[in-house]
């Protein structure tokens, strides 16, 4: 018996008669299919490279932001250390203003003898 259609012809032929869209045969699907994996190949490598650009600029912008938070850090040691020497200076001042208002004192109960008792303004 000599078949006309090969059977892979009569499947066709059979789902467009029940309305079905044609099966592909195997080598096309195969086609497709691997078609469809290089995309998605190509697909997943864009994405590898766009983490990898967003990680690289996260990067970047940790680094910067590390450099302001050790300057920042810097900066307040340097005023600490500034505030620490300035009341330091301010105190080293009262005393030796302290210490020549005594001898100015002194000095002018010296001149004006041990009996007398000036007004003293110092």
């Amino acid at each position: 018996m000599d078949r006309p259609f090969s059977a892979d012809r009569r499947d066709e032929a059979l789902f467009r008669r029940a309305g079905m869209t044609v099966l592909e045969s195997n080598a096309d699907y195969g086609n497709r299919s691997q078609e469809e994996a290089a995309a998605a190949e190509t697909e997943l490598e864009e994405l590898r490279r766009m983490v990898r650009l967003r990680a690289c600029r996260c990067e970047g912008q940790l680094d910067a932001l590390a450099r302001q938070a050790m300057a920042a850090e810097e900066q307040r040691v340097i005023s600490e250390r500034v505030s620490h020497e300035m009341d330091a200076f301010r105190e080293e001042m009262r005393l030796k203003e302290e210490a020549e208002n005594e001898r100015i004192r002194h000095l002018y109960r010296g001149l004006l003898g041990p009996g007398s008792q000036a007004r003293e303004t110092w």
